[in-house]
């Protein structure tokens, strides 16, 4: 066999083989990421609820008033109310958002010696969340009515589902769309943004093997910052999500009359 032939299969089984490992080691991350979301939202789920009835109410919502409203409404169970419709959307949604992430990382990196820069990090982060949140945002929207109505009345995601339809049309399940992809946009360019410059900074610091459980510490950091500037939008999506306001209202009007309170939870 030529050597310029024995080169190109050694070549070509070289690239086969990284693309391997890469496949492997995106599903790898896929199913921790996953899992992790299924676990840290069941855990956490109480308090969704109690955020999102926050959101939603014209008086200020304590954390004790809520849990206790909940727990008097439908008994502890009805502290995960929506919990399974949220799990639904998460799973489509973590990896649509990861997978999406790490391809336009391959793409901007490819055929360049450097890693990616900050602003480039925030476009592929905006850009994969962007993506993933479109795609399960009807999903959202059913689920944030769903928690919002007392147990028993609508006691399930397809009774919600349908009266949102007989009432409104399919036009119910991109309420608050645009408000919300403000917000998906600036969370996520944010959050992808912070944590892959966090892990870079500590694996400069302290070396690539050192970067294990840090790994938890990056991810809560960039989460709360990104939820930090990104909640005022959300705060104003479960409002149009919910027909909270009147027809014909305008984002305008609301920003004049109430977004002072609203972007803090304590509407009154």
């Amino acid at each position: 066999m030529p050597h310029d032939a024995i080169s190109s299969k050694i070549s070509v089984d070289s690239k086969e083989s990284e693309e391997l490992k890469y496949g492997v080691r995106v599903w790898k991350h896929l199913l921790a990421g996953s899992t992790a979301a299924i676990a840290s939202r069941t855990v956490t789920a109480p308090l969704d609820r109690l955020k999102t009835i926050a959101q939603a109410s014209s008086s200020k919502v304590t954390i004790y008033n809520g849990l206790r409203t909940m727990i008097k409404e439908g008994g502890i169970s009805s502290m995960w109310r929506g919990n399974g419709i949220n799990l639904v959307k998460a799973m489509p949604e973590v990896t649509i958002r990861f997978v999406t992430f790490n391809e336009l990382k391959h793409v901007l990196v490819k055929d360049r010696t450097h890693e990616l820069t900050t602003a480039e990090r925030m476009i592929a982060g905006g850009v994969s969340g962007l993506i993933a949140h479109s795609i399960v945002h009807p999903i959202e929207v059913v689920k944030t009515r769903f928690i919002l109505h007392n147990a028993g009345k609508q006691n399930n995601f397809t009774n919600t589902l349908i009266k949102g339809y007989k009432t409104e049309g399919y036009r119910f399940l991109f309420r608050g769309y645009v408000t919300s992809i403000f917000g998906i946009l600036i969370f996520s360019s944010i959050d992808f943004s912070t944590y892959e410059s966090l892990k870079k900074m500590y694996k400069k610091r302290y070396g690539p093997s050192a970067f294990g459980q840090e790994v938890v510490f990056c991810s809560m950091v960039s989460s709360v910052v990104a939820q930090s500037f990104a909640y005022p939008f959300a705060v104003i999506g479960v409002h149009l999500q919910t027909v909270g306001l009147p027809n014909g209202e305008t984002l305008e009007n609301l920003s004049s009359r109430e977004a002072p309170k609203v972007c803090t939870g304590d509407s009154a």
